[in-house]
């Protein structure tokens, strides 16, 4: 009765094992698919061009270049009477000035 038992429990446990196995998996390819037209999507379709990003970091780098030398000025010359210009923008974001 006892390896009766036993064999029953085996041989279940076993069957449970298999088909958690067997039903747990799944196929990916779908998932994949739709996750590489996304990618595809985005690439494709850059709403940046790479000119415009080009311009804008030139823009950015001339504007630094400009606040170097008028702080370079301000090193040479600190007493600067002649120097500081008033209602002056430093710097400018989405349409604001910063003074």
């Amino acid at each position: 009765m006892k390896k009766k038992f036993v064999r029953v429990m085996l041989f279940g446990a076993l069957t449970l094992t298999v088909s958690t196995v067997v039903t747990s998996c799944k196929d990916y390819d779908d998932d994949i698919k739709g996750l590489q037209e996304q990618v595809d999507k985005i690439t494709s379709t850059s709403p940046v061009s790479t000119e415009d990003m080009k311009s804008a970091v030139e823009k950015a780098k001339q504007d630094l270049q400009t606040q170097l030398n008028d702080l370079s000025a301000r090193v040479e010359n600190p007493d600067g009477e002649n120097f500081e210009r008033k209602n002056r923008c430093i710097g400018t974001s989405f349409g604001r000035c910063y003074r």
